[in-house]
């Protein structure tokens, strides 16, 4: 897919601001989802951060879409994707976008 893996810990937004700055990435895959016990970024600030630097973001609202306020888009993320099957018992990949 020619794609280049950049990571960053999102927990520290001044080092997400330097990754960014450093790196210019195309695009930023976000899980809404934390992955370690120790994780505790505000989703929307992250975005944010990206935004800001016109990073265009995707995020990835697994697990999440029925547990929380406010899924990715709405958060400021450029698309959201969830499986719907987890919902609505169907293989449908649903996607939301700011247009």
């Amino acid at each position: 897919m020619g794609l280049t893996l950049i990571t960053v810990d999102f927990n520290d937004l001044s080092a997400l601001k330097q990754v960014v700055d450093e790196q210019q990435p195309d695009a930023a895959l976000v899980q809404h989802t934390r992955q370690q016990p120790q994780d505790s970024y505000v989703l929307a600030d992250v975005l944010a951060t990206l935004r800001a630097a016109g990073v265009p973001a995707l995020t990835d609202d697994n697990y999440a879409v029925m547990k929380v306020a406010r899924i990715g888009c709405e958060c400021g993320a450029n698309i959201s994707t969830f499986p719907a099957s987890s919902y609505l018992g169907q293989r449908v990949l649903v996607q939301w976008s700011r247009c």
